[in-house]
């Protein structure tokens, strides 16, 4: 059954709206036009939300999160030991890294016989870049405050799924294969760093 986006619970209207769970704390429910599933976001200060697909209910959202209570006290504690990167950069500094970043792409696609159609540079709050059917690459601004081989593992990743568009252990391989200790380089990020 379809819930609507104000959904009656308990008598209750709604659109978003904060619980207090026992043993997790408070949690705000939000439902989307776009998702298709439960998801539940923690951010940097350790607040927690729920995105609610339509075909949900609040009932539905709640079983859901005291289900995950042990993975949202783990995740909560690795979150609290990463670097939080934040947006601080000028105009030029920018149009600088884009400009160094657009070179550098050019040249590892040219080196690794791969081919993107367009580059995009763009602050997003939850991934470090992403890459289209039409090999359209979408870079995040926050890469700037990566080391180099952290940014160049992230520019690697994102060329590699112009050739293998989704994550085989074929596309770990060849990403291994252009960039060595792929999978090192992925857990210093997942790590050790996080996007405000």
């Amino acid at each position: 059954m379809r819930a609507s986006p104000l959904s009656i619970e308990s008598n209750i209207i709604f659109s978003k709206k904060k619980i207090l769970l026992n043993d997790i704390g408070l949690v705000q429910f939000r439902y989307s036009k776009k998702a298709k599933n439960l998801r539940i976001v923690i951010n940097h200060y350790s607040s927690l939300y729920v995105v609610i697909p339509y075909c949900y209910t609040i009932n539905d959202a709640i079983a859901f999160v005291q289900s995950k209570k042990d993975w949202i006290h783990k995740n909560k504690i690795k979150l609290a030991g990463k670097i939080l990167l934040k947006m601080d950069l000028t105009s030029l500094e920018l149009e600088n890294f884009w400009d160094n970043s657009r070179q550098k792409m050019i040249f590892l696609a040219n080196f690794h016989k791969l081919k993107f159609h367009k580059l995009v540079f763009k602050t997003l709050k939850s991934r470090w870049g992403s890459c289209t059917r039409n090999n359209i690459i979408c870079i995040n601004n926050m890469i700037y405050y990566l080391p180099e081989q952290l940014q160049e593992y992230i520019m690697l990743h994102e060329l590699m799924h112009t050739k293998i568009k989704n994550h085989s252990s074929l596309f770990w391989e060849e990403l291994d294969r252009i960039c060595p200790n792929s999978k090192l380089k992925r857990k210093q990020l997942t790590d050790n760093y996080a996007i405000e």
